[in-house]
């Protein structure tokens, strides 16, 4: 079978827009990757901030970016791990419930909860915590922080 000029054309069409599809369907996926990594980088420089000299402007680039990213769990965990550290147990209680209910597993934010439960008084729901975040950490260091805390409360 003899292929004429208007068939090879319409092959080479076809071919061409095949692969220009293919192109266009993966750059919406190059562009998120870019832009998930200028999260994370944001997440750094927020993190930087508050332990630097400029803990406000980091805390509130961390808000902003969890306005942006509600669903970015790094940012939840650090926003409760830094209203820990100013006292506000409310609302970091709020953020590690956000982490919780993403993965309930997640072990520093078990520590955390069981953190602010020990500062309210909640010994029992403490211990729950912790029990539940010794389970669950990989981390040495943090399995060690576990069972003192918990041998604290004991």
């Amino acid at each position: 079978m003899k292929l004429n000029n208007l068939q090879i054309g319409i092959i080479a069409t076809v071919t061409l827009l095949t692969v220009l599809l293919f192109f266009v369907r993966t750059k919406p996926d190059l562009e998120l990757a870019r832009q998930e990594a200028s999260v994370e980088t944001q997440i750094d420089s927020a993190i930087a901030m508050v332990n630097g000299g400029n803990p406000m402007q980091g805390i509130f680039l961390l808000r902003d970016l969890s306005k942006e990213h509600p669903e970015n769990m790094r940012i939840q965990l650090n926003l409760g791990m830094f209203g820990v550290q100013s006292g506000q147990f409310d609302k970091a209680e709020v953020r590690f419930k956000t982490v919780l209910a993403d993965n309930p597993n997640q072990a520093e934010a078990l520590y955390f909860m069981g953190y602010i439960e020990s500062q309210r008084g909640n010994n029992a729901k403490a211990v729950e915590y912790l029990d539940k975040a010794l389970e669950n950490a990989s981390d040495e260091n943090l399995k060690n922080e576990i069972i003192q805390f918990i041998n604290e409360l004991k």
